[in-house]
């Protein structure tokens, strides 16, 4: 009560409104709120302190029902504001005789969620064809020009700047966006001795929801730097950040070479930042090649349902903002020394608990059937290190 008059001699009644951890709405019973307080309650210009005790738990506070009993004649009061636990409502209304009001607490600013780096679902690739199943890819490709597939004729072992660029040659090739992937595709990439090839085989491709790109990728989006021989961030070293941000469908794809190549002649990866961490500016192509045989061992193994979007809860998301780089430190510890294993299996069982939602967690426990015992072929080591950390 905060003016003269403001106050009042009537009863005031509080139901307490919110949500639990389930989803579930909650109240609590109708509580008068003058038998917690002794002498005069609510007078003008009062701040009243009380605590409320024996009610149930109704979860994170939405809401409060505030009545005015109106007991007595000229008993409208006057709120300022109330707190309840911490939350405040900033009221300055009035509740008039036999009056209720419903105030609600403010809504929480939103907990910033991790999206992973990627490459724009639009992003041009040449998808091999087989003479048999150049019908089959016309009618499922949209890029199509007087009914006949746009075709590249590329020669596997012809390389500009490192990158494959098209020749006349009998591997006929169709420009697909990554959107349109499917596993078991081939596309140009490159392999471990950076010698291009259109035999890469599409292992998974996933979809982490609507962000901004520059050119075809994000900025944090792991790229091949011809002039290194090493991956580095798309946004680092580059002139990535001279395009203007284009906000579209982002993709992530994993193919059985270590760099996928896209229309443009860049080698591409299935790494971001988030998974390297903020202090890995630039990847060694050794250590690169030995995180990339560990992932696709995952993938051969487990399935590709760890680069989708919908395989992770909100709060996971924002758990592998820490998470990631350690998964990323202690796998390449794991695949130099297969003695040095633990680590990354105990990281893996945080990943799996903390990050996954609960289908695609239980599907991961399932895959891992030793997950936790590092020296036992099933576990995530035995896995990425193809037995060698088993005893």
């Amino acid at each position: 009560c905060e003016t003269k008059e403001s106050g009042t001699d009537s009863n005031i009644y509080i139901i307490l409104y919110g949500t639990l951890p389930d989803g579930t709405q909650s109240e609590t019973k109708e509580v008068r709120l003058n038998g917690y307080l002794s002498g005069n309650a609510f007078e003008a210009g009062d701040t009243d302190r009380l605590t409320l005790v024996g009610l149930k738990d109704v979860g994170d506070l939405t809401r409060i029902r505030l009545r005015n009993g109106g007991e007595w004649l000229g008993s409208d009061w006057r709120l300022s504001y109330i707190t309840v636990n911490g939350e405040t409502i900033n009221a300055y209304t009035w509740i008039n005789d036999g009056q209720s009001v419903t105030l609600n607490f403010p809504t929480p600013a939103p907990t910033p969620v991790l999206v992973p780096s990627c490459m724009a679902g639009d992003t041009g690739v040449y998808v091999l064809v087989e003479e048999d199943d150049e019908e089959h890819d016309r009618l499922r490709r949209p890029e199509v020009e007087n009914n006949r597939p746009d075709t590249a004729s590329v020669t596997s072992g012809d390389e500009s700047d490192g990158l494959i660029s098209p020749t006349s040659s009998s591997h006929q090739s169709i420009l697909t966006k990554v959107k349109d992937l499917k596993v078991s595709d081939n596309i140009r990439g490159l392999d471990e001795n950076l010698n291009p090839t259109v035999t890469c085989a599409v292992e998974a491709v996933g979809s982490f929801g609507f962000g901004p790109v520059y050119g075809n990728y994000t900025d944090g989006h792991y790229i091949l730097n011809p002039q290194t021989g090493n991956v580095e961030r798309h946004g680092y070293g580059t002139n990535s950040l001279d395009f203007s941000p284009t906000v579209t469908e982002k993709f992530i794809v994993v193919t059985s070479c270590p760099l996928g190549v896209d229309e443009a002649g860049i080698g591409f990866t299935p790494f971001d930042s988030d998974f390297f961490g903020e202090l890995t500016q630039e990847m060694s192509w050794i250590d690169y090649l030995l995180l990339h045989k560990a992932i696709l061992r995952i993938v051969r193994e487990t399935g590709g349902f760890w680069f989708h979007g919908w395989s992770y809860s909100e709060d996971g998301m924002v758990f592998l903002q820490s998470h990631a780089p350690i998964m990323c430190t202690t796998m390449l510890r794991c695949m130099k020394n297969n003695d040095d294993c633990e680590d990354f299996e105990n990281a893996s069982i945080l990943f799996i608990e903390r990050a996954l939602a609960g289908p695609a967690r239980e599907r991961a426990l399932r895959a891992f059937r030793n997950i936790g015992h590092h020296r036992s072929l099933g576990s995530a080591s035995g896995i990425i290190s193809a037995g060698g950390s088993a005893r």
